[in-house]
């Protein structure tokens, strides 16, 4: 959906971002940590000293039959296991929320002004506004690909789109309400300036290098499909699409 330069500079940002935030947050001494009364019980619980006794070895003869795994046969086992696993369990987490982005990613593109977003489409004053709507959101990963991609074609930059991938599936109001009750303020703090800082560090980053280099991503984006022959993506397209559709799914698997 984003070309081949956010396929390969988002998830490094996402790693070292949250080594960022881990180091920021690993600055709080332990005892600074205010735990609440059911984390301080769930600690305790967790290091006590009783601990259940280990089950007895199962004493097995030197003469059991014991049927040597191939190892080929092992490997064609878990790269079947794995495929199903892909085409059913995978599919059915991703696909609810993939197709909520792409309706966003849609409306945003059709009913958004492009006047709108080009007037704060770029810049540390875009990227502020941006990770004010996109910290208290709910959306994971998936969902937010595709709304980025409809924010690039509608005007906004790049680097900006990038915090929103960010800074978005990182936090929600539920995720910020468990780190305040069960950390504390300073580690909820210090979490947000990490995710926060790493977005749009990153972002601002990402925009200088495309404009240094002249890399146009809303070109990239339009002529992707170029990357893949026609009908090999169309034949993926109609994959996903079966293997959504449960009762289509058995039929083929």
């Amino acid at each position: 959906l984003l070309g081949p330069v956010f396929a390969i500079y988002r998830p490094i940002t996402a790693i070292i971002s949250a080594i960022i935030t881990g180091l920021l947050v690993s600055t709080i001494k332990k005892e600074d940590i205010k735990l609440t009364k059911d984390s301080k019980d769930k600690v305790k619980s967790c290091c006590s000293s009783k601990q259940k006794p280990e089950p007895a070895p199962v004493k097995t003869s030197c003469c059991d039959s014991k049927k040597t795994v191939n190892k080929s046969e092992n490997f064609l086992s878990k790269t079947i296991s794995g495929i199903h696993y892909a085409a059913t369990k995978l599919i059915d987490d991703i696909i609810i929320w993939l197709l909520v982005g792409l309706i966003f990613a849609t409306l945003i593109k059709t009913f958004l002004p492009e006047s709108f977003l080009l007037s704060y489409g770029s810049g540390l004053g875009a990227m502020l506004v941006m990770i004010a709507i996109s910290i208290p959101m709910y959306i994971c990963a998936t969902a937010s690909t595709p709304v980025a991609a409809g924010f690039i074609l509608a005007g906004i930059s790049p680097g900006t789109a990038l915090v929103f991938m960010m800074a978005g599936p990182a936090t929600n109001i539920s995720t910020l309400g468990v780190i305040k009750n069960e950390m504390g303020s300073g580690v909820l703090i210090r979490y947000l300036f990490g995710i926060s800082l790493s977005a749009i560090g990153f972002g601002l980053l990402l925009d200088s290098g495309l404009a240094f280099f002249n890399v146009n991503i809303v070109q990239q984006m339009q002529h992707s499909h170029e990357l893949l022959p026609f009908w090999f993506g169309l034949s993926c397209a109609g994959l996903i699409a079966v293997l959504s559709i449960k009762p289509l799914r058995k039929l083929v698997l």
